[in-house]
């Protein structure tokens, strides 16, 4: 675990072998070995990488200089049974917990009563709308793990009773758009949505907020650490398998195996292709 604090004291960040860098660069490298329909799906999956890095990169400029005591977890995967959640981040404060759902979403943002997430982009003079899985929906989804998690730990039935009478009175869930030139059009959306919707501009002050209002006991640094040492441990940082993903797509240059380059051999009936990491590896063919 690698422990940092930034340019304000107060904000300390538990990065726990963040794995994105190293996922671009498989991602980059697989790209010169895979055919053109793997090409696009790859040159995709990069250009979504790109977009959420740079989203995050706007939270945690607004998180570093926010001057507020605070505990943040970036990118970590909590799993109970067969619920699965992948969380921005988990940000602990001296009152409150927040799980951010981080969007760097292009074009305008229009919310309806229902809570429904419809984008609309503008084209050549015309509108292109496209719904949205709602980030609200995502984000109670890892509530729910995060509250089934934490029960779980509670070892009598006196605390189980009050920390599910507590639970959303200090864990706030918020979606917060990343994209400065995004337009959110809420106006009809109901009040507990709208609250729950954060542009990037207003994080801080929608922090220190809800903190004020909140009656919750105020946490030591001390309890504030052992939360995010709680998560961190929780944190199952499965790593993306790309080249299973899009071994696939391999040309007939590369090895199917493990994807490094064949090679030309004469071998005992004639000439064959060989996997250039033999003996480690035996794949061949004609």
């Amino acid at each position: 675990m690698n422990i940092f604090n930034s340019s304000k004291k107060e904000t300390v960040f538990y990065n726990q072998n963040n794995c994105i860098k190293k996922t671009l660069e498989e991602l980059n490298d697989m790209l010169e070995k895979v055919n053109e329909d793997g090409k696009k799906l790859i040159e995709e999956k990069i250009k979504l990488i790109n977009c959420g890095i740079y989203g995050e990169n706007q939270i945690d400029y607004e998180l570093k200089n926010s001057n507020i005591p605070m505990y943040i977890l970036k990118n970590i995967r909590l799993q109970k049974n067969e619920k699965e959640s992948e969380i921005d981040f988990l940000v602990i404060t001296k009152k409150l917990i927040y799980i951010i759902e981080c969007k760097n979403l292009i074009g305008n943002i229009d919310v309806d009563n229902k809570g429904n997430f419809t984008r609309k982009i503008y084209q050549n003079g015309y509108i292109n709308k496209k719904s949205t899985y709602s980030p609200i929906t995502q984000n109670e989804r890892h509530m729910r793990l995060i509250k089934e998690i934490l029960l779980e730990s509670k070892t009598n039935f006196i605390s189980r009773l009050l920390f599910k009478l507590n639970f959303e009175k200090k864990y706030i869930s918020i979606v917060v758009l990343a994209n400065n030139k995004t337009i959110l059009n809420d106006r009809y959306a109901k009040k507990e949505v709208k609250d729950k919707i954060v542009k990037i501009d207003q994080l801080v002050n929608y922090i220190e907020s809800k903190n004020k209002e909140s009656k919750s006991i105020v946490k030591s640094k001390k309890e504030m650490e052992k939360t995010a040492i709680f998560f961190s441990k929780k944190d199952i940082n499965r790593e993306e398998n790309i080249f299973e993903k899009y071994k696939d797509y391999l040309t007939d240059d590369y090895c199917k195996l493990c994807g490094n380059k064949m090679v030309k051999k004469q071998g005992k009936f004639g000439f064959f292709y060989g996997c250039s990491n033999h003996p480690n590896c035996r794949y061949t063919r004609k």
